[in-house]
């Protein structure tokens, strides 16, 4: 069992040492140090720098040009169909009817429509990855500063412990208890390192920097207050905005008008115009499944953010309570009323606190930033 844990020990100070050290510089592998200066953002140079080396963005560009191509052949299809049909209208047909009739521009113009949607959506969903990368970031740094401040303290903790062991102060399981809890402290800043590195990769992946690059984070992320619009006011937002439901509504533009070709070219009682009804009325069944689906993630979109800021009110009032505890404990400790675990527990107390705030700012900042852009 003990060549196991020393195993799992040095696999796990192996991978410290491969990794960019989290306040320095520099890359360690293997003991060769690789120059690698920090590179600073704020939120907005960071989405700048993402949208100068996005690929998705650039083919958005493309498709747009692209667009104004398909346009000009629709518009050219209906000049042909319409010379067609006034030299030989025996050999017409109802794909010919309806291109001499507006559909096909039509169809081209909702595509274009719903194109430069997808493509400001696009864009937005770039802005939203990185500032929500941003956002975990710092979230992750901060948590990795609170615990490496919480694991000084103890590590300060137990040479007092060392020091009241050699003078009989403490007994030999007192002095244990202090050092296990030095060694999770440890355990738990590792973790913390670990995960406050992930988010590092993560973000330089979405930013397109290199893998390894340290960045460092410029815009603080501080409480704030956000005034919640009313229901009503939202979700004529969201109508405007929503990819899905502008294409239903798009759609319902077009099969108005082959619902209008259909039954001047077929006749009201043909097959194919009784077909294009039973089509229509699943269009509007799914529209209005989508419709109300709409609504209900917004009801519990806003409950969610009312549940959201007052926890982080709070949270806030737990930190000062486990401050004013940690200050009245230190007291004690200074005159011998209490032990050195009692002074470790609560500066672990006043540590979670923290951490539950920040985590809790974090989360509210993004789950506002989703809800303001629609996402």
């Amino acid at each position: 069992m003990k060549k196991i844990i020393a195993l799992a020990l040095c696999i796990m100070f192996s991978f410290s040492n491969t990794v960019f050290a989290v306040d320095g510089t520099a890359i360690t592998t293997t003991n060769t140090v690789i120059a690698n200066e920090p590179q600073k953002f704020s939120i907005a140079e960071a989405i700048s720098y993402a949208k100068e080396h996005n690929y998705d963005i650039i083919l958005a560009k493309i498709d747009e040009e692209n667009m104004k191509t398909s346009k000009k052949s629709a518009k050219e299809a209906e000049s042909t169909a319409k010379d067609s049909y006034a030299e030989n209208k025996e050999n017409d047909n109802f794909s010919n009817y309806k291109t001499r009739n507006g559909y096909n521009i039509l169809s081209v113009k909702n595509q274009e429509k719903l194109l430069n949607l997808k493509n400001t959506q696009k864009v937005l969903s770039l802005e939203i990855s990185v500032e929500t990368a941003y956002y975990n970031l710092s979230e992750k740094k901060t948590t990795y500063d609170i615990k490496k401040r919480t694991t000084d303290q103890i590590a300060n903790q137990l040479n007092i412990a060392e020091n009241k062991l050699k003078n009989g102060s403490i007994s030999q399981l007192d002095y244990k208890k202090v050092e296990l809890e030095k060694g999770s402290a440890d355990v738990a800043l590792m973790s913390s390192e670990a995960d406050y590195k992930k988010a590092m990769f993560d973000f330089n992946q979405i930013l397109g920097l290199p893998i390894m690059q340290q960045v460092i984070l410029t815009d603080e992320i501080v409480p704030f207050t956000y005034v919640i619009p009313t229901f009503d006011e939202k979700f004529e937002e969201l109508k405007a905005t929503d990819t899905t439901y502008v294409q239903y509504v798009l759609n319902k533009d077009l099969s108005e008008s082959e619902n209008r070709l259909t039954r001047a070219y077929y006749g009201s009682n043909s097959d194919q115009y009784k077909q294009l009804l039973k089509t229509e009325d699943q269009t509007k069944i799914n529209f209005n499944r989508y419709f109300e689906t709409m609504q209900y993630n917004l009801i519990f979109n806003i409950i969610n953010l009312n549940i959201a800021a007052r926890n982080i009110t709070l949270d806030d009032q737990s930190i000062q309570i486990s401050k004013l505890t940690l200050d009245a404990t230190k007291h004690k400790y200074l005159v011998g009323l209490i032990s050195d675990m009692d002074m470790i527990t609560a500066e672990l107390n006043y540590q979670n606190a923290e951490l539950k705030y920040v985590q809790q700012l974090h989360s509210y900042k993004t789950q506002v930033l989703k809800f303001k852009n629609n996402i």
